[in-house]
């Protein structure tokens, strides 16, 4: 057989051990993709879950005590002093919570606790909570703002109607939360993730980030195209670039819709998908093994070859020198 077709033989076993490590790459590298997706949207579709299992308790809270028929009565008479008295224990009772506040319907702080004298008569009217109440007259949970008066902490606010027996709204009643003990859970469920999980409120300031966990300062995110796009309503998982850590992130991300607070999964792409690059490299490493295993085993065969067609030649050519020399010795020698 001559070198060309010995090449090209070479090319056809060769060939198919190539396809098969390159369908085998592919293929692994997507079931890794995949697994990685899957796992980041199940991280944040719980963590949405919880978030407005959450929130949820605190809209339960607000209307079993603004339904208080002592409560509302004396709101409706408009007796502050003894309406304070119907929830001092609030505090004390529920931790996460961390001030109350009655209000009448022009946004007017009338009672409040714990105690602060001069907020007393404060108007809330222009504030996030009360416009965003007013709206609508539901429910309304505010964006997250500092407490100047108490902890100087990340708090958001919760209005819910007090209305009288009659239905008609007498007054608000609101429930400072503390955003720290809210979100406490979800330092447990940083461990399901290799990510940084982070909640949003409305205006896409951060309610809690790992990378910046101090409680005293407020910090806008709303310019991460993630959280453009989980304030919208969206829901995926992709990679997007984020201008504040100038970086590609693999984000996951999803809102809770009765609140418009979002749930972000995020990492550095290159090591969320590192797990690939060692599947690359370990699958180059395979296919040079192979490719010597298979340049080896041509060299062999070749040797072989050559030793089948040249050693039956060597004989005859030796076969044909001894008798030479034989007869040679027969002849007789001159004299």
């Amino acid at each position: 057989m001559n070198l060309g077709r010995r090449v090209l033989l070479f090319l056809f076993i060769l060939l198919p051990v190539l396809l098969v490590e390159v369908y085998s790459y592919v293929r692994i590298c997507q079931d890794t993709k995949d697994r990685i997706y899957e796992q980041r949207r199940s991280v944040v579709s719980l963590s949405e879950h919880v978030l407005q299992e959450k929130l949820g308790r605190i809209s339960d809270l607000g209307l079993s005590f603004a339904t208080r028929p002592l409560l509302y009565r004396h709101v409706d008479k408009h007796e502050w002093n003894e309406a304070v008295d119907l929830i001092e224990r609030i505090p004390a009772d529920f931790p996460f919570i961390d001030r109350v506040l009655i209000t009448d319907n022009d946004g007017i702080i009338r009672a409040q606790t714990p105690e602060a004298p001069a907020d007393n008569g404060s108007d809330l009217s222009r504030s996030d909570l009360y416009q965003g109440f007013i709206k609508t007259h539901k429910p309304y949970m505010s964006a997250i703002y500092l407490d100047g008066e108490f902890t100087h902490q990340k708090v958001a606010a919760y209005a819910v109607a007090i209305k009288n027996d009659a239905g008609i709204e007498c007054g608000i009643l609101v429930m400072q939360v503390k955003v720290s003990e809210l979100l406490e859970w979800t330092k447990h469920m940083q461990a399901a993730t290799s990510g940084i999980l982070y909640v949003v409120d409305q205006n896409g300031i951060l309610a809690i980030n790992p990378q910046y966990p101090r409680q005293d300062t407020l910090i806008s995110y709303a310019d991460v195209p993630a959280v453009q796009r989980v304030l919208k309503g969206e829901k995926s998982a992709e990679i997007l670039y984020n201008p504040v850590e100038k970086e590609n992130r693999f984000v996951a991300f999803e809102q809770v819709p009765d609140y418009k607070w979002g749930v972000i999964v995020a990492q550095e792409a290159d090591a969320t998908f590192a797990a690939n690059s060692e599947i690359r490299n370990i699958t180059i490493f395979y296919f040079v093994v192979i490719l010597f295993t298979l340049f080896f085993a041509y060299l062999i065969s070749w040797e072989i070859n050559w030793r089948g067609r040249w050693k039956p030649r060597c004989r005859k050519v030796s076969k044909k020198y001894l008798i030479s020399k034989y007869c040679l010795s027969r002849l007789p020698v001159a004299i």
